[in-house]
Formats: structure tokens, C-alpha cells, sequence
């Protein structure tokens, strides 16, 4: 039995490794800013650290010798908001958590970094594990703070002062859902009627969060110290995700726009969200990301440490059986489901 600590336990996918853990006979030890995340977790046998990410002294506190630390902690803004936050967190966070694994003997150290800090092409090559991070060239800070934090957790490996690997999801889906991700409200929303985007020639990677959970799981118990993993599923239109969705809730499918028909919408959207202090789900990189290149590889992880993906139907439809088993309170109608 190891001795595992997850950073960022509240969001999707800290829970679901914290459960999955606790679920193969771990020892598992939660960080939590406050008392009010745990009731969003799915996760209840953990041992729970309440602290900031941003306090080195509760890093030093928690930190122990032969600890399996999983840095999951962050926060995604792929606009400009935030940035003065972003990079505390993400970036300035993960280097001191990272110089504390340091001091401490940490048995192994996991960033949970984002493919968004890799520059790729913006047609259709394969993209795969970055030889160096071209911070400059990355256009969002969430982008750039990613991308620093990643070189710094690597080249601590790579001086041999640290076991660490680092490893960049695609979009996340699936079960277990508790604080609704990005793609799971606009899942919701087009379950209750509320306006999505089915952008014309849009397309994204997505990846089942079970087989990340997995796949991070065998890195932490196999990979050699200082490698990189790209931990993502296949590039999937927009047009077949509602396909699914449709197929699944009974409805039609919503018709195709042009990406600029969806972002001239989301702008009045996003003033009436402002108003009403609704979350924004749709913002202007969002949208324009779903035109980029998404032909991200798992080949090394597939290889290396037998990391496996799941169709996109399978994913899909697990994650709706749990949002009308788990989340009835949000679907406005769930006697249709």
C-alpha cells in the first residue's frame, strides 16, 4: 500500500483518482482549500489537508518522505481573466510544491499539466510530447503558467534532484461529474434547451476521465523518472458528440453554425450571464479552439505504460446515466430521461 497525496481533490478529475485509489487499497491524503469543497466530493475515505496551494509552509506540512504526490490543483481560464491568479497557482504553486517534494524525499512527484501548454501546428499533424516549450509562442497565459510550470517540474527531473513525470490530458469525460465540468454543462444545457453550439467543422479530443485515472495511476507505478505523457482519446466533431447526446436524451441534434454565427451569439449570451452572474461557458478562444488542430497522440503512454482509451459513445453515455442518476436537480425535466 502506497501513500498517494492529491492536490485539487474537489475538482473532476483529483475526485475521481482520489476514489479510484482508496478503491485499489491506497493510502490516499486530500488537499481542500476549505470545508464547503467537501461536499462536492465524491471521494469520502480520504484522510483531508485544508490549506493553500499558495502557503509553502502547508505544502512543507503535508509533504512527507515516500510520498506519491499527484499535482492536480490549478485553475483553467483559457481567456485572459484571472492571470495574476493563474500563474500563482499554476505555475508559482507547482514550483514550490516541487521544491518542497525536493527537500522532502518525495518518493514521486506527478504534474497534472494541459496539452494547451504544447505549441502545435495549427493544421492536422500528429501532435506529441514537446522536445522544448516555446512559452513566448503560446497566445493564453493559462497556456503560458501550464507550459512554465511543466519546464520546471521536467528539468528538476531531468538534474536527477526529483522523481517526476508530467502529463497533459486532452478534455475530460465521463462519470463522476460532482462540480460539472466545462463539457458537462454544456451537456446539461442541451438536455434542458439552453443554447449550444454545434460550430460547423468544429471538432475536439476528448478522453474518458476513467482511463486518465488509470493511465496516471500505472505512470506513477512504472514510468521512468523525467518522461512526458500525453493522455488523450481521439478527435471527434462536434457534430457526432451531438449525435450522441441526441441519441441518447431523445432529441434532435442541433443544427450547425458557423463559428461565426456561435461567437457572435455567446457575446449577448455572456452579457446576459454577467448580469445574472451565470457561469460563461463559451468564451472567444473556446470557440476558436474548436477549428484548431486536435490530433493528439497517446502513443508513448499507449507503449510505455499500456495506457488505454474507450470509445467516445461509451464515454458519453456513461457520463448522461450518471448526470440523471447523480445531478436530477439540474436537468429541468428528468422524467423525459
Amino acid at each position: 500500500m502506497a501513500h498517494y497525496i492529491i492536490t485539487g481533490a474537489s475538482g473532476f478529475l483529483g475526485n475521481n483518482l482520489a476514489q479510484e485509489l482508496i478503491n485499489r487499497g491506497h493510502k490516499v491524503t486530500i488537499t481542500l482549500r476549505t470545508m464547503k469543497y467537501l461536499s462536492a466530493m465524491y471521494c469520502r475515505d480520504a484522510e483531508v489537508a485544508y490549506g493553500d496551494m499558495r502557503d509553502k509552509s502547508f505544502l512543507s506540512s503535508l509533504i512527507k518522505k515516500d510520498s506519491i504526490v499527484i499535482h492536480c490543483a490549478g485553475i483553467m481560464a483559457l481567456g485572459k481573466e484571472n492571470k495574476n491568479l493563474m500563474f500563482d497557482i499554476n505555475y508559482k504553486a507547482t514550483r514550490d510544491l516541487t521544491d518542497v517534494c525536493i527537500e522532502k524525499e518525495a518518493k514521486k512527484l506527478i504534474f497534472i499539466s494541459s496539452v494547451d501548454a504544447i505549441l502545435h501546428d495549427k493544421g492536422s499533424l500528429e501532435i506529441i510530447e514537446p522536445k522544448t516549450f516555446e512559452i513566448d509562442k503560446l497566445t493564453t497565459p493559462y497556456a503560458k503558467s501550464k507550459a512554465l510550470a511543466s519546464k520546471y517540474v521536467l528539468d528538476r527531473a531531468k538534474e536527477g534532484r526529483i522523481n517526476a513525470n508530467v502529463v497533459y490530458p486532452t478534455c475530460l469525460i465521463g462519470p463522476g461529474d460532482f462540480k460539472i465540468s466545462n463539457i458537462g454543462e454544456i451537456i446539461l444545457n442541451y438536455a434542458n434547451d439552453k443554447q449550444v453550439f454545434n460550430v460547423k467543422g468544429g471538432a475536439y479530443n476528448f478522453v474518458d476521465i476513467r482511463d486518465v485515472v488509470d493511465g496516471i495511476i500505472k505512470i506513477s507505478e512504472t514510468a521512468p523518472s523525467g518522461e512526458d505523457y500525453i493522455l488523450g482519446g481521439n478527435k471527434t466533431s462536434l457534430n457526432n458528440i451531438f449525435e450522441i447526446l441526441a441519441e441518447n436524451f431523445g432529441k434532435k441534434k442541433p443544427k450547425q453554425v458557423s463559428l461565426f454565427s456561435a461567437l457572435t451569439k455567446s457575446f449577448f449570451i455572456n452579457i446576459i450571464n454577467q448580469v445574472l452572474e451565470h457561469r460563461n461557458i463559451y468564451n472567444t478562444y473556446y470557440l476558436k479552439s474548436f477549428k484548431g488542430n486536435h490530433n493528439f497522440s497517446s502513443e508513448k503512454a499507449k507503449k510505455t505504460v499500456g495506457f488505454k482509451n474507450r470509445p467516445i459513445e461509451e464515454s458519453l453515455s456513461d457520463a448522461i446515466s450518471w448526470y440523471k442518476e447523480n445531478k436530477k436537480d439540474l436537468l429541468t425535466s428528468p422524467e423525459k430521461f
